[in-house]
């Protein structure tokens, strides 16, 4: 088990040392640096296109698919290039390896047609190129925009490709890479948001489920997979559906299923997988209390400590929401709003874009580019006795820190008094270090240092001066 220690660093003034433990808050900072004028949001993604450690990310409008590269410098900032033109009103976007490569390609769900960009990225060069083979393609008048996933749904070691437009198609891929087109029964479906597959019946074959904006009901369907054919069909939940997540929530090696009620007055939705193709979901629904009907929604840990949350964008003017339950489930939730959060969210994303080790928040506009909602840590702490696990000299200092601990140091990160991370030195595993602080301006610093086998379990400490 890992032990961590935080002290304090002026670069003026002397210092005295308190060690004290912390608990950690949310404290996110808005960053307008990526509004700019454009057409509708046509939606993206977070994923590290160049493999450089950083996360990018891939958005689009209503006229242009464009590529915004992260610069790695421990800040969010982007180099913007475009990739491409799609006149579309919207884009749904999901990675793989499609040329068995070893990068990331993406596939491209536009109105008719589903086409891809193929990852020709170097480490000093981004590059993303559109086939100009559509995969699928629905004809010239076709208007809305299909949902899909890749999976190897036939288990032949190649990677298929379902995609629910109207009618329900399976692309069972060939050897020579082409595809044999399978139309799924009794799956003509309008208003289809999102599709996943999962091995619902602990049978060893993927199935998959099948989620709907639809108040004609059957909000979230399944269908089973009986030798590649797809022809046992349930309702798990007869709601509107925009977005779900698979969990097993007991541990029972069977996926659940977490929504939002997207009328806004049960908030979570919990269809629990009882394993019995005859009643396969059992439902309970959790009341907390939201901004309006849901327009996307993330499920990820943003604010590091036990508990489950989602980050909430609205179809209304609402801003931002995190829901925050226990670390049962099932547990009690509350609804708190990301502070400075506003106007209407076409897709919330999440991911670590500065690499200080948590979830920053970025909203999709309806329009005119995004807002980054960077995460901070602020520390709420009592008085504990000084262990003396870690000594740093001298303080205050102008040029080098020199850190000296009993045991063996994994890495240091050094925030700034907004608790943004400045600096970070990982791989060190020796019992003393040395950190460069001429580049920073004068100030308190929180050093974080990260030490290995320090004693049992988990805690956090942290050193203040005055």
């Amino acid at each position: 088990m890992t032990r961590s220690c935080q002290k304090h660093v002026p670069l003026l003034g002397l210092f005295s040392m308190l060690c004290i433990f912390s608990v950690q808050a949310q404290n996110f900072i808005l960053n307008k640096d990526f509004i700019f004028t454009t057409d509708f949001s046509g939606g993206g993604i977070l994923l590290d296109f160049n493999q450089d450690g950083y996360k990018d990310m891939l958005y689009a409008d209503k006229r242009d698919i464009y590529l915004f590269v992260n610069k790695a410098t421990g800040k969010i900032q982007f180099d913007k290039i475009r990739l491409a033109s799609e006149t579309s009103p919207a884009k749904v976007f999901q990675p793989f390896d499609i040329d068995g490569d070893n990068d990331l390609d993406v596939l491209v769900g536009a109105a008719g047609r589903v086409f891809i960009l193929e990852n020709k990225s170097t480490l000093t060069k981004v590059e993303l190129v559109r086939n100009p083979k559509d995969l699928f393609y629905f004809g010239s008048f076709s208007t809305k925009v299909p949902a899909y996933f890749v999976n190897d749904l036939n288990q032949d070691g190649l990677l298929d490709v379902l995609v629910a437009y109207g009618d329900t198609k399976i692309g069972f891929q060939k050897t020579d890479k082409s595809y044999f087109t399978y139309d799924v029964p009794d799956a003509d479906l309008d208003q289809v948001q999102k599709v996943l597959p999962a091995d619902l019946d602990k049978d060893g074959k993927p199935d998959f489920l099948l989620a709907r904006n639809s108040a004609s009901g059957g909000g979230l369907i399944y269908f089973l997979n009986s030798n590649n054919s797809f022809n046992s069909r349930g309702t798990a939940w007869s709601g509107p559906v925009r977005d779900f997540v698979l969990l097993d929530i007991n541990q029972d090696s069977l996926p659940d299923v977490i929504t939002l009620d997207y009328s806004g007055k049960n908030g979570v939705v919990v269809l629990k997988n009882t394993g019995n193709p005859a009643n396969l979901f059992q439902a309970d629904t959790l009341q907390v209390g939201l901004g309006g009907q849901y327009s996307s929604f993330v499920f990820t840990d943003v604010d590091q400590v036990p508990g489950e949350e989602f980050v909430v964008g609205y179809e209304q003017a609402a801003g931002l929401t995190i829901l925050s339950g226990e670390s049962n489930i099932q547990g009690n939730w509350t609804a708190k709003p990301i502070p400075l959060s506003y106007g209407i969210c076409d897709k919330v994303l999440v991911g670590d874009l500065d690499k200080d080790e948590d979830m920053d928040v970025v909203q999709l506009l309806d329009d005119n580019g995004f807002l980054v909602y960077q995460n901070a840590t602020i520390s709420h702490s009592s008085e504990q006795n000084n262990p003396g696990l870690v000594t740093i000299y001298p303080n205050p200092s102008t040029a080098n820190v020199r850190v000296v601990s009993q045991f063996d140091i994994q890495k240091t990160l050094l925030f700034n008094q907004h608790g943004i991370l400045v600096k970070k030195q990982e791989g060190l595993y020796a019992t003393e270090g040395l950190i460069d602080v001429s580049g920073q301006s004068p100030g308190n610093y929180s050093l974080e240092v990260h030490l290995s086998n320090c004693g049992p379990g988990f805690c956090r400490q942290i050193c203040s001066t005055s």
